[in-house]
């Protein structure tokens, strides 16, 4: 059960190249961001993995982010 002040963050990994942006890269965004509302927390982490793959287009890209208030 999610709390207040919880985030979920459901998230598809890989690029063209076959890169993964990886789980430790996403929790360390998630740790520092983590009072962020989802919109803006999603918006970090689709920032840092445009980033990570050098602006190119990703051909996996999902990203769902939940945050309980």
């Amino acid at each position: 059960m999610l709390a207040p002040g919880d985030r979920l963050a459901l998230f598809s990994d890989g690029d063209s190249r076959g890169d993964q942006f990886g789980e430790q890269r996403l929790l360390e965004i998630l740790r520092d961001n983590r009072t962020l509302d989802a919109t803006a927390l999603g918006q970090k982490i689709v920032s840092a993995v445009s980033d990570f793959a050098g602006g190119a287009p990703q051909d996996d890209t999902t990203l769902l982010v939940i945050a309980m208030d």
